[in-house]
């Protein structure tokens, strides 16, 4: 994002697969049974998971089958894959009141990437990471909605806090 950029920006259509999973995870806050909200979850999970992108998974006239993800949240992927959005979230959204802290929610998910993004992200610089870290650090701030510091650990550990060292990670290079 560049300086000129506002904050409060929604975040770029280059990664479908975080908007997607982003309205699924909203969608899922506001059903009114565990079931539901439940499976709704479930869906976004198996969305921002994925290792490529929704749209280059549904250029094909028959959407592939992703485990997890039921006919209601393929409505969901098919909207917002057509014009960028969901009116069926929105309208779910309004029609629950919980309109503010969908808006929290979605301010907190802002700078987060899908499994999909990142994967890309290091094959075009030349770089590959071990898939438990990309699922761990990345994906699960985004379905959640918090920020990386609360749910991981603090770094670096606490003096005297034995086996805590990570292993060096690659250096990104810059330019």
């Amino acid at each position: 994002m560049s300086e000129s950029e506002p904050k409060d920006m929604v975040p770029s259509p280059g990664d479908i697969n975080a908007v997607v999973g982003g309205l699924l995870s909203d969608l899922a806050w506001v059903q009114p049974s565990r079931q539901q909200m439940f499976g709704y979850k479930r869906a976004a999970r198996a969305i921002l998971n994925l290792e490529v992108s929704l749209a280059t998974l549904c250029d094909a006239a028959e959407p592939p089958k992703i485990h997890g993800v039921g006919p209601a949240s393929l409505r969901v992927i098919r909207e917002v894959l057509t014009t960028g959005e969901s009116p069926t979230v929105e309208r779910a959204i309004d029609e629950s009141g919980q309109r503010r802290d969908i808006e929290r929610r979605r301010a907190l998910r802002q700078q987060f990437l899908s499994r999909a993004k990142v994967l890309e992200v290091l094959a075009s610089r030349g770089l590959r990471v071990q898939r438990s870290v990309i699922t761990a650090v990345t994906c699960r701030c985004i379905q959640s909605g918090a920020t990386a510091n609360r749910r991981l650990p603090s770094w670096p550990p606490p003096a005297g806090v034995a086996g805590t060292a990570l292993p060096p990670s690659p250096t990104i290079p810059t330019g």
